[in-house]
């Protein structure tokens, strides 16, 4: 390979909403026009299962440049918090109006990014994108754009390739349209580059996250603007995940009614896991969905079948899920059982409503 090419690693970041503060305070919480670069790392440390407090140093060695495909609409959201509820002071006391004693509403405005589509190329040590490109493709937890709101509209992995710099390795990556064949490609394209000090054109923006413990850790980096032209339109790939999903079922079929009847009848329509009279059909794995043999289905109730569910979210399972007569899920399974109960409780209590 040419030792004057670095490896690139592509993220497309797409999706219905999508917010990158930079200067959030308080109860306005802005979004920058393009990804900054502690959202992206962020989304890295997302995927990766990293706790807040955990340090970022593999991180920072990633250079990061940004190209604009879609710009997106500037959506303004009037937001508040606390309803019925309340707020919290320093003093861990809810706010009350000072002429009605009334409970007090936080009221704030939140920005966003509506449609937009950008391009994020990285480049750092070989082992650290190899980690990055493993995780992407199976996150740990489910990734967002900025906010937990805001969910991605396709896979964030985009491929990776050699390239002797990131601008052209931007310049290199076909335009994809959102529609194709209806959308037209625009003559140029916005880019943030991070750059040296002396460079002309060159900023400072405080984005470089340091610890995304409280209180969070910023430090600066230098980028720079520049536009080029829009490469040749491509075909929207997707990238092959490590990870199968379950294909949609269809559980209106005779078969299934069926499949049903005959797993409820041999479990006595007991929930295999309590003994309580059972109410869903449970799949333990869906390698054989829609011709599923009977020994791969389970009769649960649905308060046990809300405790797997919950396990397999957490867990990011695919087509192998949760065995509630496995003894190694006993102890989880009676745990989320035991979290339910204890959040519908909470919700039917009065009480839980003022304090």
């Amino acid at each position: 390979m040419d030792p004057t090419l670095i490896p690139v690693l592509f993220l497309r970041l797409e999706g219905p909403l999508q917010a990158w503060g930079v200067q959030s305070r308080h109860r306005v919480r802005d979004t920058a026009p393009e990804p900054s670069r502690s959202g992206v790392i962020g989304l890295i440390a997302c995927c990766e299962g990293r706790r807040r407090g955990e340090p970022l140093d593999d991180l920072a060695a990633l250079r990061m440049a940004v190209r604009v495909d879609r710009p997106g609409v500037l959506w303004r959201d009037y937001h508040t918090v606390g309803a019925k509820i309340g707020v919290l002071t320093a003093q861990r006391r809810v706010k009350t109006t000072a002429t009605t004693g009334e409970i007090e509403t936080l009221l704030s405005q939140r920005h966003y990014l509506c449609d937009a589509s950008f391009l994020v190329a990285l480049t750092g040590p070989p082992e650290v994108l190899d980690r990055i490109e493993e995780k992407l493709k199976d996150p740990v937890w489910p990734p967002f754009l900025g906010r937990k709101s805001c969910p991605p509209a396709t896979h964030i992995f985009a491929g990776r390739a050699h390239f002797p710099s990131l601008v052209e390795a931007l310049q290199g990556t076909p335009w994809q349209p959102r529609l194709p064949g209806v959308d037209e490609p625009p003559e140029r394209l916005r880019c943030i580059v991070e750059c040296e000090p002396d460079e002309p054109g060159a900023r400072i923006q405080f984005d470089r996250p340091v610890s995304f413990a409280e209180p969070r850790r910023m430090q600066p980096r230098y980028i720079r603007e520049i536009h080029i032209d829009t490469p040749p339109v491509g075909k929207q790939t997707q990238p092959t995940y490590g990870r199968s999903y379950p294909r949609r079922m269809n559980y209106r079929t005779v078969a299934w009614a069926e499949r049903r009847r005959r797993r409820g009848k041999e479990d006595r329509f007991l929930c295999v896991f309590c003994g309580m009279p059972s109410a869903i059909t449970h799949h333990i794995t869906y390698r054989h969905a829609r011709h599923e043999p009977l020994h791969e289905l389970r009769s649960v109730c649905r308060r046990c079948h809300d405790a797997v569910t919950m396990l397999e979210s957490e867990r990011g399972m695919g087509l192998d899920r949760v065995d509630p007569l496995a003894p190694e899920w006993r102890d989880l399974i009676l745990a989320k059982r035991a979290e339910i109960d204890a959040s519908r409780a909470g919700r039917r209590d009065p009480e839980h409503h003022r304090r």
